[in-house]
């Protein structure tokens, strides 16, 4: 589902006053320029919105979802949706393992610093693997 950017900034909160909230009750939307060069993010959630600002750590995030939303449109099941094996990612300096490892514990706290109670489940690991696939399906991307 695609939001535009002024319906989100309408609704949205102060971020002091966000509660706990459960990964399974938000949807993240992405705002990221053409050149991807700027990734803002928002959590929604219960109504509310919340600007989480533009963030380096967005962009391995919406990578990830960006995976998750193609399978899903390509019609893969829920379990094999997103998931992506690093090594794709070699040829980019920004997203080597050390990086992208720092990226996502950043993010993390910066989800728990939201609100977000069950922050650390916002990526996924498959333990024999070097894939990863972000949390959460409720998820949309907006280019402005």
């Amino acid at each position: 589902m695609q939001h535009e950017p002024a319906a989100f900034l309408a609704s949205s909160v102060p971020t002091h006053s966000v509660g706990h909230v459960h990964l399974n009750d938000v949807e993240l939307s992405f705002e990221v320029t053409l050149d991807e060069e700027y990734v803002r993010l928002y959590m929604k959630y219960g109504g509310r919105v919340v600007d989480m600002g533009e963030r380096v750590h967005n962009y391995v995030l919406l990578l990830l979802a960006r995976q998750r939303i193609n399978d899903r449109r390509a019609g893969l099941s829920d379990t094999a949706c997103g998931w992506i094996d690093q090594e794709e990612w070699s040829h980019d300096p920004s997203l080597q393992p050390n990086r992208v490892s720092v990226d996502l514990c950043r993010l993390r706290k910066e989800l728990a610093r939201f609100g977000v109670a069950d922050a650390d489940r916002i990526v996924e690991r498959r333990a024999r693997s070097r894939q990863l696939r972000i949390g959460i399906d409720r998820l949309s991307i907006v280019t402005v």
